[in-house]
């Protein structure tokens, strides 16, 4: 999911982060280093936010996730020790091979993680104290290093490491930073005294409370806890040694000022809901701009919800976010797999429609699984129903569709496109699709209820810029194609444009008939073969609208004057207003108020041809002319 986001240029990702791990060498780690947090889940996230295709930052990520082997590191750690300490000088020859070229990649690129693990290296023989390398990752070494040398400031190790790896997300511990440890309670009364008990094997009972802790418990006090008579002193007791910690001014800043809130799928009682129980993470989630809120379930039980069903672990969410009937919209929407590849594992739905929250809750029922792998959700499918699900948030409209037509007195095409407008599967994206022509009569006609055909008279010469003004201010459908030109066109072409908008957050779709070379010269010799001068104005004009553009947007168009555009109203809404009210315009102004509010723009290649006798030169001359204009005025 993480790398699918980054995958958009469009997006500016936060990942908000616990770090009460204390599992193998994570907890030896902590147990070295008093008051450190643990680092394995920051490690794995900012593996995840480097990018492969720089011969450093993929030197990076294996670095963060090699691991020493079980048996046998003495002379890899002998050797990358000598490294932090010598850099290029050092023999590598002892190293591992797969580690060998991925510190001469480092030693040319950054120093600096010489100095986090020479740090580490110092502390560690200060204290004396031995320390365990098997399967322990070299990464979670470089967070210990850099929390040393920022004075024990977890926070400020997390940042310096985004930093000096260029992380393409920003990484923020979601508390201040406060030393906990995370002890649970279930409901058979049985206590999992640190992290790495919740996320391993156990029996069903349910995890009913858990507390932060500032020091593990002794073998004696847990003891005394666990021979206590039932579950309330259990958890009474636990409350007294409960600790609790504060957001952190980074997380809080992330949330108020996100479009988007995802609740991330993963280990629920140690990665996520630990998270949900900050100090005023509540408030912060209340009074953020967000418009969507959205909750990913996961899609296998894991050891510690092997008991809950989907709708349990949505609920206690909202409990810990002190919002259990969900008036506050803390959640707004939650994805749920409904299928599994691998039977008996996948988590219940439960009571998807539970009264405390359903009136402010939409959930969102459908296969997000990998393919390939059982349990793991596909990043492209899950990201592409988050976005699906912003855009009908941030601009409510109904899923349908308007076509406008203008075919500039051509009507024998009439009955043409009628014919294939009848025969095009609409249903697959829409609810009802309306066909509008221009100043044509049309025949008597039958039609399914989700099908409209209507004749409209306009007279503008870009009656196509009009008729998207009206859709702007006065309709509620949220996709507008428009098609104008003394060419033909396709309306298949508006479902292949639609491939686009609904995976990408276009704005618009532009129809580009200058993409196959056949096609664009066949079109000029039928509408200007009777006239050589005609044919190499336009041959020229072709190539002089695409310099204009660039010159003006810096954005290369290959067809900056189609006929063919289709709009997406949720992508739309910082011009809507401006659309509204548009009285003289032409195409290429349509085109100039989107680049100037940096509405994103697709081309795809469509279906198009003239013919001979149809063509309106006059016609076509005059807004050539309109839209050079228009392109700066």
């Amino acid at each position: 999911m993480i790398r699918e986001f980054l995958r958009r240029s469009d997006i500016e990702l936060n990942a908000l982060i616990n770090a009460y791990d204390d599992g193998l060498s994570t907890g030896e780690l902590r147990d070295l280093i008093p008051g450190m947090l643990g680092p394995s889940d920051f490690r794995k996230n900012l593996a995840n936010f480097l990018h492969w295709h720089s011969n450093y930052q993929y030197a990076l990520t294996r670095l963060l996730e090699f691991r020493f082997p079980e048996i046998d590191q003495e002379k890899e750690v002998a050797s990358l020790k000598d490294w932090a300490a010598l850099g290029s000088d050092n023999n590598l020859s002892t190293v591992s091979e797969k580690l060998r070229p991925v510190m001469l990649e480092l030693d040319r690129m950054s120093p600096k993680v010489r100095g986090y693990l020479t740090a580490f290296f110092e502390y560690q023989d200060c204290h004396n104290e031995a320390f365990q390398f098997g399967n322990c990752s070299i990464g979670n070494l470089i967070f210990a290093g850099a929390y040393l040398k920022n004075n024990r400031n977890f926070n400020a190790a997390a940042a310096d490491l985004a930093r000096e790896f260029h992380s393409r997300a920003k990484l923020l511990n979601v508390t201040q930073g406060e030393n906990r440890i995370l002890v649970a309670l279930k409901e058979d009364g049985s206590i999992l005294e640190r992290e790495a008990k919740i996320v391993s094997p156990q029996n069903e009972a349910k995890i009913i409370d858990f507390f932060f802790l500032e020091n593990p418990l002794a073998p004696d006090e847990l003891t005394r806890l666990r021979l206590l008579p039932d579950i309330a002193a259990k958890r009474a007791a636990l409350q007294t040694l409960h600790r609790p910690v504060s957001i952190s001014p980074e997380a809080r800043e992330a949330l108020l000022h996100s479009d988007i809130i995802v609740y991330g799928p993963g280990t629920q009682f140690s990665s996520l809901l630990p998270s949900y129980k900050t100090t005023g993470i509540d408030e912060a989630l209340f009074a953020s701009r967000a418009c969507i809120k959205i909750f990913v379930t996961n899609i296998h039980r894991d050891h510690d919800i092997q008991a809950f069903s989907a709708t349990d672990i949505v609920r206690k969410a909202l409990e810990l976010l002190h919002d259990p009937k969900n008036k506050r919209r803390s959640i707004t929407h939650v994805l749920y797999t409904n299928r599994s590849r691998q039977p008996g594992a996948l988590l219940p739905h439960g009571e998807a429609a539970a009264e405390e929250f359903i009136e402010n809750l939409k959930w969102i029922d459908g296969e997000f699984e990998n393919p390939t792998k059982a349990g793991v959700h596909s990043g492209y499918l899950t990201v592409r129903q988050i976005f699906n699900a912003y855009e009908d948030a941030l601009i409510p409209a109904e899923p349908k569709l308007d076509i406008y037509v203008n075919l500039y007195k051509r009507s024998l095409a009439v009955s043409q496109l009628i014919q294939e407008f009848l025969e095009l599967p609409w249903q697959i994206y829409f609810k009802q699709v309306r066909l509008r022509f221009n100043n044509v009569e049309l025949p008597p006609l039958n039609l399914p209820e989700h099908l409209v055909i209507e004749s409209v008279k306009r007279d503008e010469m870009f009656s196509e810029v009009h008729e998207l003004s009206e859709w702007a201010s006065s309709r509620s459908s949220k996709y507008l194609a428009t098609i104008s030109g003394d060419g033909e066109y396709r309306l298949c072409d508006i479902l292949n444009g639609m491939e686009i908008l609904t995976q990408h957050s276009f704005a618009a779709v532009y129809g580009s008939r200058n993409q196959s070379h056949n096609q664009f010269y066949n079109s000029l010799d039928a509408a200007y073969g009777e006239s050589p001068l005609l044919y190499v104005c336009s041959l020229a004009g072709r190539f002089i609208f695409s310099l204009l553009f660039v010159l003006r947007f810096g954005v290369i168009f290959s067809d900056p004057l189609t006929g063919f555009r289709l709009y997406n109203r949720s992508s739309l809404a910082s011009v809507l207003e401006k659309f509204s009210r548009l009285s003289d315009h032409s195409a290429s102004g349509i085109t100039k108020i989107l680049m100037q509010n940096k509405c994103e723009i697709a081309e795809i290649p469509i279906s198009y041809r003239t013919f001979e006798g149809f063509t309106n030169t006059k016609w076509r001359l005059l807004r050539s002319f309109r839209n050079a204009w228009r392109i700066f005025f």
